[in-house]
């Protein structure tokens, strides 16, 4: 979550991980875009809410978004996170990726989730 929003958590470690309090998206995509070389990949997992913010970021410190991709917890439930990647000085080409659904419509883990953590048959 961006700074100020939501409820801070008491916990020390997951509210410094879910509110930005020692390092901002901006930090981490500037310092990302350094330590890259060109044509090196960048990848995020974060919520659907920050992503104009993510894609303007990576814009804005040369990683060019290639790949978008939603996480919905069930085919009939939004989506809760949103996986992007992006490579250092990249032409301009965004692919959105089919959704990722964790659980299909009787509650098991998708196909998808099983070939993510080669649970297949």
């Amino acid at each position: 979550m961006s700074v100020g929003r939501g409820l801070v958590n008491p916990s020390d470690t997951k509210s410094i991980a879910r509110h930005e309090i020692l390092c901002t998206l901006e930090d981490i995509i500037r310092v990302s875009s350094r330590l890259l070389v060109p044509g090196g990949q960048f990848a995020m997992v974060h919520r659907p809410q920050r992503l104009v913010d993510i894609l303007f970021l990576m814009r804005q410190y040369k990683i060019e978004p290639k790949f978008l991709r939603f996480v919905h917890p069930s085919p009939y439930k939004r989506a809760n996170l949103v996986l992007v990647k992006g490579f250092r000085g990249g032409n301009p080409e965004l692919k959105m990726m089919e959704p990722l659904y964790v659980y299909d419509e009787n509650g098991r883990y998708s196909k998808d989730i099983d070939d993510i953590y080669q649970r297949g048959e």
